[in-house]
């Protein structure tokens, strides 16, 4: 995959939890200002204990694929 930011080649890898009960996910912005609490009473995008996806050498972006 082609960075769409600088145009490298991206590392093809995964995002994973450290520890294997904990779920990776994905709030909107309002959520992560108002605090932790706000975010344990929503449901989150659950993207699991791994997220494949794609890392820049260069600038050091990620992109992940979020499809199950």
């Amino acid at each position: 995959m082609t960075c769409p930011d600088c145009g490298c080649e991206m590392q093809e890898g995964a995002v994973r939890s450290f520890r294997a009960l904990d779920a990776v996910g994905w709030y909107p912005a309002e959520l992560e200002k108002k605090g932790v609490w706000a975010r344990l009473l929503t449901d989150p995008v659950n993207l699991g204990t791994g997220v494949p996806g794609w890392r820049c050498p260069l600038c050091k972006k990620i992109i992940l694929n979020g499809k199950s």
